[in-house]
C-alpha cells in the first residue's frame, strides 16, 4: 500500500481490503505488505491492527532529519515524531521498517544530509531509501522552488546521492534500487 501516504486512508479500509485478499485467496502467507505513512500519522492501536492483518513492513516517510527543511517543503512532521514512529512500529510488532529520505531539498546542504542519513541510520532501519529531488510541473513546490538558488546545484546533488551510497554500504545496506 504505497504510491503516496495509505495511512491517510485509514487502517480499517486497509484491513478490509487484506480480509477480502484473504478470503479470495489472492494473498500468500509469506507475502510481504507493505504500508507506507507519514510520521504524523503513526498511531499505536492501527498499527496494531495492520500488523494484526498480516502487514509485516512499515515504510516511514522521514525525508529529513532537518526541522527546518521539513517546515520548508511544508511536512507536518519534525524529527522527534519519526523517531517515535519507529519505536510504536517497534512496539506493534514490526522488525521490517523502513525510512525513505529525500536529498536536493531546498536550503539543504551536504551536511544536513550526511547528519540525516546518521540520525536515520541510528533507528537501526531495515532499509533506507534515498531518493533526489524531482520537482513535478503544476505542484506547489515546483511552483515555488523551479529555477530558484534555493535548491542544491546539480553537482551537490551528484555527491549528495554518491555519499549516500558509500555510507550505507560502509554500514551493511546494499543498494537494490535506483529510483530517479
Amino acid at each position: 500500500f504505497g504510491g503516496g501516504t495509505p495511512s491517510y486512508y485509514g487502517a480499517r479500509r486497509i484491513v478490509e481490503i487484506l480480509q477480502e485478499l484473504k478470503v479470495t485467496n489472492r494473498l500468500m502467507k509469506q507475502s510481504e505488505i507493505t504500508v507506507e505513512c507519514n510520521p504524523d500519522s503513526v498511531r499505536r492501536k492501527e498499527l496494531r491492527m495492520l500488523r494484526k492483518e498480516g502487514v509485516n513492513r512499515l515504510s516511514i516517510g522521514a525525508q529529513s532529519a532537518n526541522d527546518d527543511i521539513l517546515r520548508l517543503i511544508g511536512r507536518r512532521h519534525n524529527w522527534r515524531q519519526v523517531e517515535m514512529a519507529v519505536k510504536r512500529a517497534r512496539k506493534a510488532g514490526f522488525r521490517n521498517v523502513s525510512l525513505d529520505l529525500i536529498y536536493g531539498l531546498p536550503s539543504q546542504t551536504r551536511e544536513d544530509w550526511a547528519d540525516t542519513l546518521t540520525k536515520a541510520l541510528a533507528l537501526k532501519p531495515a532499509h533506507i531509501s534515498c531518493y533526489g529531488l524531482r520537482l513535478e510541473e503544476g505542484t506547489p513546490m515546483y511552483d515555488e522552488y523551479e529555477g530558484t538558488d534555493i535548491l542544491p546545484s546539480d553537482d551537490d546533488q551528484a555527491d549528495m546521492y554518491l555519499y549516500a551510497v558509500d555510507f550505507l554500504s560502509r554500514h551493511g545496506f546494499r543498494q537494490y534500487e535506483i529510483s530517479n
